[in-house]
């Protein structure tokens, strides 16, 4: 788990909802660099290396067909904030 995901985790269990939410969406919007709402595979990529989660590709596919709950092929702001915020 990087430190960023570490402290979204902890401001979630601290009950700061209002301003996580905002900056999850911040850093959605930032990932989806084709504005499409969605985050595809290499938009993914591009998060966690900026991230420096230091994964292999393997591992990226993993996490993020994890993420990807609905199987669509690209992660949406649902998938996104329960993603961060999980328990």
């Amino acid at each position: 788990m990087t430190e960023r995901q570490s402290a979204h985790r902890a401001a979630s269990a601290s009950g700061i909802d209002a301003e996580l939410k905002r900056e999850l969406k911040e850093d959605f919007a930032q990932a989806d660099s084709d504005q499409d709402g969605r985050i595809n595979f290499a938009e993914f990529g591009a998060l966690l290396v900026g991230l420096e989660a230091g994964m292999s590709e393997q591992e990226l596919r993993i996490g993020f067909h994890e993420i990807d709950t609905d199987r669509d092929g690209r992660i949406d702001l649902r998938e996104f904030v329960a993603w961060w915020t999980e328990q």
